[in-house]
C-alpha cells in the first residue's frame, strides 16, 4: 500500500478517536519521518473525515481523466502525413494551424514519428531529354577514347567556355526549394537553366590550358557598343569644332571604334564605316 494511503487511514482513525490535527501530525512525523505529509494535508483530511461518514470514507484518490494525450494520436499523424505528401514544401506553422495542434507537436510528428527530413534540391545544369543525354554520353566516350590514345597532351587541346545569364526574374533560392523527404527517398532536382524564360546572355569566355582564348559578343551588345561610340563621336565633334582640329580628333575616335570591329560576322558594317571615314577625309 502507498505510504500516503497508510497515513490517511491513520488520520481517519485518530480523528474518530478525537485527536487534534496538530497531535496527529506530530505522531505521524515520529513514525514516517521524511515521508510524512505536511500539517495542512492532515487538517484537510480531518475536515473530510468529519464532514462524511467515517465508515464510508474512501481513502483512495478519485479517478481523474487528466490531460488527454491526443496531439500525437493516429488521426493527427495521418493528417500531418497527408498534408506533407500534398505539399512537401509546407512549413510547420501552416500544418499546426490546419491540424489544430501546437507547432512543437507537429515537429515531433514529422521528425520523430514519420521520420521526415528537409533536403535541398540538387542543382543540375539543364533539363535534358533522353536524346540529349545519349549524345552527351557518346561525346564523353569519344573524349575518353582520345585521352587513352593521346595521354595528357589531349587535355591541353581542350577549349571550354563559360557564360553568365541575366534573368528577367528573381531565381528561387536554394533554401526555398527545401522539401520533406524520407531517408531513402532521392533528392529533388532543380534546373539552373529554365526553358522559355526571358533572359540575356552576358559576354561568354573561351578558355584553354594556357589562358583565355577570347570572348564572344552578342549582336545586341555589339550594336550597343557601336551606337554608344558614334554618340560619343558626335558629342566630341560638336565640342571640339570650335578649336579647329576636329578632323584629327574625329579620325582618332573612329579608328578606336574600327579596331573593335574585327569580327567576320560584322565585316559589311566595318566596310561601311571605313568608307564613311574615307569620304569624310576627302571632303
Amino acid at each position: 500500500m502507498d505510504v500516503r494511503l497508510k497515513q490517511r487511514a491513520v488520520i481517519e482513525f485518530l480523528t474518530a478517536d478525537g485527536v487534534a490535527p496538530i497531535d496527529i501530525h506530530r505522531r505521524l512525523s515520529a513514525v514516517y519521518r521524511d515521508a510524512c505529509v505536511d500539517v495542512s494535508t492532515v487538517r484537510r483530511w480531518v475536515r473530510t473525515v468529519k464532514d462524511a461518514n467515517p465508515v464510508k470514507t474512501d481513502i483512495h484518490d478519485r479517478v481523474r481523466s487528466g490531460r488527454p494525450v491526443s496531439a500525437c494520436g493516429e488521426r493527427q499523424v495521418a493528417l500531418v502525413d497527408e498534408l506533407v505528401r500534398e505539399n512537401r514544401r509546407c512549413n510547420q506553422t501552416d500544418i499546426a494551424n490546419r491540424v489544430g495542434i501546437s507547432q512543437e507537436r507537429v515537429h515531433h510528428i514529422i521528425c520523430n514519428v514519420l521520420k521526415y527530413r528537409r533536403v535541398c534540391a540538387r542543382w543540375v545544369p539543364r533539363m535534358l531529354t533522353d536524346e540529349m543525354k545519349a549524345n552527351r554520353k557518346q561525346i564523353c566516350e569519344q573524349l575518353l577514347t582520345r585521352y587513352e590514345a593521346e595521354g595528357d597532351a589531349f587535355l591541353h587541346s581542350i577549349v571550354t567556355g563559360d557564360e553568365s545569364w541575366a534573368h528577367h526574374y528573381d531565381p528561387e533560392m536554394k533554401r526555398q526549394s527545401m522539401e520533406y523527404r524520407h531517408k531513402g527517398s532521392p533528392n529533388p532536382k532543380k534546373f539552373k537553366a529554365v526553358l522559355s524564360t526571358p533572359n540575356d546572355m552576358l559576354t561568354p569566355l573561351h578558355i584553354y590550358s594556357n589562358g583565355c582564348v577570347g570572348f564572344v559578343q552578342t549582336k545586341c551588345l555589339f550594336c550597343n557598343m557601336i551606337t554608344l561610340g558614334l554618340t560619343q563621336v558626335r558629342e566630341r565633334v560638336q565640342h571640339w569644332r570650335s578649336f579647329g582640329f576636329m578632323t584629327c580628333y574625329l579620325i582618332h575616335l573612329i579608328a578606336q571604334i574600327l579596331r573593335l570591329v574585327t569580327f567576320s560576322s560584322f565585316r559589311s558594317l566595318r566596310n561601311i564605316l571605313k568608307a564613311s571615314v574615307s569620304l569624310r577625309m576627302q571632303r
